[in-house]
This record gives structure tokens, C-alpha cells and sequence, in this order.
């Protein structure tokens, strides 16, 4: 298993997860997220650390889902999407707060995984999308539970179904991020907000985030419909012709 597909670092009461597959412009795959839910793990019991920001870099959070690793193991997808699955929600019920600093490009899961943090600083320079549905499947983690939890489903429906993007003005003013930063002070800005909310009780801190999710009412089992659906896309024939024709398209590259 990759083990330098995330950076671990801390400051202060904070730890800091960065993703780090430059080459893929940070396309996420289940060792990366695997790797992020171990260090949650660890942090967990660590009462030094007191809330966690999840960043990639100016140019990328995360690009969308290694389409190439799910090509080479198509035969395994489904455990494949299963384990990822685990993970991303491993991630939302994290019990620290999580602040998903994002800048650049998040796409597709990329978007998902942000969404599953407690809320997102984004850089002016940040496009959110979700262009599954051109390959022939869906938002497979989380991401339409939450997007349309977030805002609404006529917006979320128009995201999710034409894949239209979202600029950072737009996503601001539909409430998917708290705010805008400019890139340059997006780490420092992400940074002192993390260490206010570590500043507080954590007892407190804790007991407010519970409560925050509970307002996301019968979410578990939205998520656990969800993962049923998107099953059936990648078992079906068109999204396995997409694979096929991904697969032919980067042998001619």
C-alpha cells in the first residue's frame, strides 16, 4: 500500500493532512483514503489534537477518482468502491472537526470528500463539479446526500445531472462553502479557524458537532441508498464500455 500518498504534519493543537499525488493531480484512490482514516484513527486518541485540516494543493484538491487504478481492477471494482465507501464515511463521523481547506480543482470524489468534512474554506480560484454522470455513473460517496442537504435539490439536481461547475462566487452564495479566501491566505486563514474552534471546549466542540449532524435526519440510510444505486451503475454495461473506452483512449496516448 502507497504510504506518501498524504502528508502528515501538525501545528499546535492541529493536524494537517495533505494530499500529496502531484503526478495524478491528486486523483484519489482507496489507498489514499485508506491512508486518511488511519491517521483519523490515530488522532482520535491523541489529546493533543483537537481539530484536523484536510488540503491538497493550489492547483488541486483532488481531481476526481483514479479512473486508471478502477481500469486496471475492474474485476475488483465493487470491494474496490466498497472500501472507499467505508472510508469516506469513516471520515464524516470523524469525532474532531475537520475543516476541508480547498483550492483548485474538486471533482467527483474530490468534491465528495470535502462535502463529508464539517464545512470547507475554499480559495478564489476553486471549481467544484460532478461530471459522473458523463462517464455513466453517479456521485457514489455521500456526495448527493450531502450536496442536496447542503443546497437543495433543484441546484444540487442541475449539479449533479448536466454536471455544471461552480466557481467560488457561486459556490459561496449557494452554501456549499462558509467562505471565500484568496489562495495565497487560504492555509493561514484555514489554519487560524482551526485553532479557534481548538481554542474551545472540546467536550463542548464535540456535543456541537453531534448536534450539527443530527440535523442531516435519516442520512445513514439516504448514504446506505445511495451506495445500492451507484452498484448498479458500475455493474452495468455502459459505465463497463466507458472503462473499456478509457482504457483505449490512454493506450493510444
Amino acid at each position: 500500500m502507497e504510504n506518501n500518498n498524504i502528508l502528515i504534519s501538525t501545528d499546535g493543537p492541529i493536524g494537517i493532512i495533505t494530499l500529496n499525488r502531484l503526478e495524478q493531480m491528486n486523483a484519489i484512490n482507496a489507498s489514499m483514503l485508506e491512508n486518511i482514516h488511519l491517521q483519523l484513527q490515530t488522532w482520535s486518541t491523541d489529546n493533543k489534537i483537537k481539530a484536523v485540516l484536510l488540503q491538497g494543493n493550489e492547483k488541486f484538491f483532488a481531481s476526481g477518482i483514479d479512473l486508471k487504478e478502477l481500469v486496471a481492477e475492474a474485476n475488483q471494482i465493487d470491494s474496490k468502491i466498497d472500501e472507499m465507501q467505508k472510508n469516506i464515511e469513516s471520515i464524516a463521523n470523524f469525532s474532531k472537526p475537520i475543516i476541508a481547506c480547498v483550492s483548485g480543482l474538486a471533482v467527483g470524489i474530490g468534491f465528495e470528500l470535502a462535502l463529508a468534512c464539517d464545512f470547507i474554506l475554499a480559495a478564489d480560484n476553486v471549481l467544484f463539479a460532478c461530471p459522473e454522470t458523463s462517464l455513466s455513473f453517479i456521485p457514489s460517496f455521500g456526495g448527493i446526500q450531502r450536496l442536496v442537504r447542503t443546497i437543495g435539490k433543484a441546484q444540487a439536481s442541475e449539479i449533479i445531472l448536466t454536471g455544471r461547475a461552480l466557481k467560488a462566487d457561486d459556490a459561496l452564495t449557494s452554501g456549499v462553502v462558509s467562505r471565500v479566501v484568496p489562495s495565497h491566505a487560504l492555509y493561514e486563514d484555514a489554519l487560524k479557524t482551526a485553532k479557534k474552534i481548538a481554542s474551545h471546549s472540546e467536550k463542548t466542540t464535540h456535543i456541537a458537532k453531534q448536534n450539527i449532524k443530527l440535523a442531516f435526519n435519516n442520512l445513514d440510510n439516504a448514504i446506505y441508498a445511495e451506495k445500492l444505486s451507484a452498484k448498479i451503475c458500475f455493474s452495468d454495461s455502459e459505465f463497463k464500455q466507458s472503462l473499456i473506452d478509457l482504457q483505449n483512449k490512454s493506450k493510444k496516448q
